[in-house]
This record gives C-alpha cells, sequence and structure tokens, in this order.
C-alpha cells in the first residue's frame, strides 16, 4: 500500500476504533529543512485538544509487516498514554489585537524552505528568509509556538506587513540578543556540564573556530532558542561593531546562534565558508541548519553583506 493510501486507512480505521462521538483527523506538520510530515490527531468529546502523533513511524510499522489493524491500535495506545489532552480556551488566536503581541520572528534557509515559503508569510534576507511564529503559554498546551500561516493571515483579516511589523518589534523585546565571547561560552557549558563533547556538540563550528585561536563571539538570543535571527537587526550588529572597534564576519552556525569573528589579516572568506560547510554537513542536525554563506558586516556602509554564498536581494 503506498503511502497516501496509508493516510486513508489508517484514518478510517482510527475513526472506526475511536468510536462516532470521536473526532479524527489527518493534517500536515511544516518541519525545518525538511518535507512536510503527517500526524493524526483524536479529539474526544468535549476536548479540543489533543497530543499528535506522527504517521511517518506508524507507516513503518505497516511496511514491517504490522496490519492497518495494530497500527491503529498503537495509535489508540499513544493518545491514551499523553496527558496533554482536554479542554482550553484558544480563543485568543481567532483575534489578531490579542496575537499581534505574541508574534517573533526565526530565520529559516530559503532554497531548503521552498514548500513551506509558499504557506507562510515571509521576507528574504539575503539567501534567508524571516518567518514568523506565536508563543504560547498554557496550563494545558504547556510552552509552545505556533507558525504564522497564510491561513492565519485570513483569520485575523490582517497583511504580511501587519505580522512583519509586530513580530520584528516584539522579538527583540521578548528575547533580547545576546553576544559573548567564546571564552564566557566555554565557561557557561563546563559550569553545567565539564565534558568537552558538550561544547563539541552544541556549538562545533565555535569548537573548530576555537582551535585555531581566533577571536570569536556567539550572537544568539536570551533563550539560546532560534537565536541566529538577531542578525537581521541593524541596531544589534551596529553594538556589535562599536563594541569590537572593527568590521566582523556573521557565520550561520545554527538556528539557534551565530558566529561573530572579527575582520583581520589572513582570514579568508571562502576559507569560513568551507568550514561551515563542513560542520553543517558532519554535526549539525539537519533540522537546525541555517546556511552555508558568510556574511560580512561594514561599520563605515552600516549594512550586512552576503560576501560568501547565494545572493538574494534583501527586503528588510
Amino acid at each position: 500500500m503506498e503511502y497516501r493510501e496509508f493516510l486513508v486507512q489508517i484514518e478510517k480505521k482510527v475513526q472506526e476504533k475511536a468510536g462516532k462521538a470521536a473526532r479524527v483527523t489527518i493534517s500536515e506538520t511544516l518541519k525545518n529543512n525538511k518535507n512536510p510530515a503527517h500526524q493524526i490527531t483524536l479529539f474526544s468529546p468535549g476536548t479540543n485538544v489533543s497530543p499528535a502523533i506522527g504517521l511517518e513511524i506508524c507507516y513503518k510499522q505497516y511496511c514491517s509487516g504490522a496490519s492497518i489493524d495494530a497500527v491503529a491500535e498503537y495509535i489508540l495506545e499513544q493518545y491514551e498514554k499523553c496527558d496533554r489532552k482536554g479542554t482550553a480556551d484558544v480563543s485568543f488566536y481567532t483575534d489578531f489585537t490579542r496575537v499581534k503581541h505574541r508574534l517573533v520572528c526565526k530565520l529559516v534557509n530559503y532554497e531548503k524552505n521552498k514548500y513551506m515559503l509558499h504557506q507562510v508569510p515571509h521576507r528574504t534576507f539575503h539567501d534567508l528568509a524571516i518567518v514568523y511564529y506565536c508563543r504560547t503559554e498554557h496550563a494545558v498546551l504547556g510552552k509552545g509556538s505556533i507558525l504564522v500561516l497564510n491561513d492565519h493571515l485570513r483569520l485575523w483579516q490582517a497583511d504580511a506587513d501587519q505580522i512583519h511589523e509586530a513580530a520584528f518589534f516584539n522579538t527583540l523585546n521578548i528575547l533580547p540578543y545576546r553576544c559573548y565571547s567564546i571564552t564566557d561560552m566555554i565557561e557557561e557549558i563546563m559550569a553545567h556540564d565539564s565534558a568537552k563533547d558538550c561544547i563539541e556538540e552544541e556549538h562545533p563550528v565555535s569548537a573548530v573556530i576555537s582551535e585555531r585561536e581566533a577571536p570569536m563571539y556567539v550572537l544568539t538570543n536570551s533563550e539560546k532558542y532560534w537565536g541566529a535571527v538577531s542578525m537581521i537587526y541593524d541596531s544589534v550588529l551596529s553594538e556589535i561593531a562599536q563594541r569590537l572597534g572593527q568590521d566582523f564576519f556573521v557565520l550561520p552556525s545554527s538556528v539557534h546562534e551565530c558566529m561573530i569573528i572579527p575582520v583581520q589579516k589572513g582570514i579568508q572568506t571562502e576559507e569560513l565558508r568551507e568550514m561551515v560547510i563542513e560542520i553543517n554537513r558532519n554535526c549539525v542536525k539537519e533540522e537546525e541548519i541555517l546556511g552555508d554563506s558568510v556574511y560580512q558586516y561594514s561599520r563605515n556602509k552600516k549594512y550586512l553583506e552576503l560576501v560568501c554564498g547565494a545572493e538574494m536581494e534583501p527586503k528588510v
């Protein structure tokens, strides 16, 4: 049975086993740098919160010999085990005046996310793209985020410019940037875990450059989550330039952080790019790769330029 047919059959079977009172749906979820994935959700009567169970692993079970009936039973078992189900007031998400204060920006790779970008409001930034998400915190839902889709704009009767304006303003206020030296970063990590492997795994680019004894800084945000977006802010880059007293390179270590390296004699942009490519291919999780390009900020021009990579026109 092909995957598409499997989706049809498993939805029917889970609905049959759950009963007519339950509501079973299959939806598509957009993942960074990856093809869209499918998930199944089961809502019992009186609930509007339910775990989303990924169907890729379920299809693998089927392909390995499990029957549709057995896979459906597995899905129902996963549903029963999860305690994140019940009811929650999600009415806030229908009102843009209540949502806009929760919107923030994040950076993704443009080429790797073309499918997703067709379905979400976004702006290009060199060879990257700025997309938006809504931060949530709820007693039932817990902390999380909701990627802003084009469908949400229609629901809110808002346009892409309004979304960008709100999220661009909120990001630095909700998640202020952090820029600190590689030495401070290592000391911070070592305070929690003395293993050198921790540094190399979580900050692979920094591990390589530190071995070359080049001065380097980490640019992220207060949560160290989707912190690479700090590089889109002229005010942030200008402050860093003033602090360093010179121009600097920006290397996209991951979607969570960038590396800042002051421009100095002997550092070649092509060499930096080759290093970033190698690290991305061998050390960074696929879903956390931001890009392979190297950027340079000029204090005189007050502008971040892509100096080694595939250029796209910035629109911020």
